[in-house]
């Protein structure tokens, strides 16, 4: 099932309760957004997961959406998952504290996978460059 939420948003359900958002999360569509997805989170599995990898662009209405969905799915005594949070979402969750109780999943960031395997490769140059040395 897909319902659009608003100029910018789609929001889509599987029989298995898996979400996937497409688009803006933000002010200009959280409204529209919320009232779409409403009826489907309360008609869905009691685990879900959503997956935000399609998100364009996200500010603090966005993320607003997300904990309304995590409070929806509390009172529904159920489980939900963030899967594939883009950096801008996280980040805005994380300065107000939400993210460990959300707990979001980071898309993966394949520039950031790439310098995290390099300094596995040569754990060594790490500690000497730390210490200072060559």
């Amino acid at each position: 099932m897909s319902r659009e939420g608003g100029a910018g948003v789609t929001i889509t359900l599987s029989p298995a309760g898996h979400f996937v958002v497409v688009g803006e999360l933000g002010f200009a569509t959280a409204v529209a957004a919320l009232k779409v997805s409403t009826p489907l989170i309360d008609s869905a599995p009691l685990q879900i997961s959503v997956d935000l990898h399609a998100v364009t662009s996200a500010d603090s209405a966005g993320v607003a959406l997300l904990i309304d969905w995590w409070r929806r799915q509390r009172q529904r005594h159920g489980t939900i998952e963030f899967i594939n949070v883009p950096l801008k979402v996280y980040e805005i969750a994380a300065a107000t504290g939400i993210d460990s109780v959300l707990q979001l999943q980071l898309l993966p960031q394949p520039h950031l996978r790439a310098v995290m395997n390099s300094q596995n490769d040569n754990p060594e140059q790490g500690e000497a460059d730390a210490d200072g040395r060559d």
